[in-house]
């Protein structure tokens, strides 16, 4: 998932290059963050071991993480308005497109994982105890086929994996928030936003 990753400090870099600065990033309002926090720590318990094999968890994992991914959806909704509102939007649909994928995969993300450069990586079902896991193998009885993870990474990058398009799209998304908040914190010309404040006299 490094290649998802990647675009977000070139995203800042180019903002940064166009005149934009950090300043924008001072004026973010990140509101339910603490939802979004609470969901990865959630996910990070689920299918780390040892809860990954324990059978409560093997039984209601799929469903909880789901769960997670939906109250992240509910975070990032709350936060769509102004500048952002596009690139929140397209990070939201990215994420519902993967929602509705591994809802109807029983929770699970089917992956074709023999299109990955280091195949093997999708292990979990081959355990000889039960391991929770939000990845199964792609088949012929897979549905929604065409929204699983099906695009490859290249091969010569570090770690390459197989995305989907709500991948794509929530990276895309992610991307495009990063610069619009770096790009909104230019400086006007003739001076900083905060210089000119202390030289502008109250009409």
């Amino acid at each position: 998932m490094l290649l998802l990753i990647t675009p977000i400090p070139v995203a800042i870099v180019l903002a940064l290059a166009l005149d934009g600065s950090f300043d924008g990033w001072a004026t973010q309002r990140l509101r339910w963050w603490p939802v979004a926090v609470l969901a990865l720590f959630i996910q990070l318990v689920l299918y780390s071991p040892p809860f990954d094999t324990w059978p409560l968890i093997v039984a209601a994992g799929p469903l909880l993480g789901l769960a997670t991914m939906f109250a992240v959806v509910l975070m990032l909704l709350r936060n769509a308005s102004g500048q952002t509102r596009p690139a929140i939007i397209l990070a939201v649909t990215g994420i519902l497109l993967n929602l509705t994928v591994m809802l109807a995969n029983d929770g699970r993300m089917p992956r074709v994982d023999e299109l990955a450069a280091q195949p093997g990586q999708v292990v979990a079902w081959t355990a000889e105890e039960p391991t929770l896991s939000n990845v199964t193998p792609s088949s012929s009885e897979t549905r929604l086929g065409f929204l699983a993870d099906t695009l490859p990474e290249p091969g010569w990058f570090p770690s390459s994996n197989v995305l989907s398009i709500g991948d794509l799209l929530l990276a895309c998304g992610l991307t495009a928030w990063a610069f619009r908040v770096t790009y909104s914190g230019r400086r006007p010309r003739g001076g900083s936003v905060s210089e000119l404040a202390a030289t502008t006299e109250p009409v």
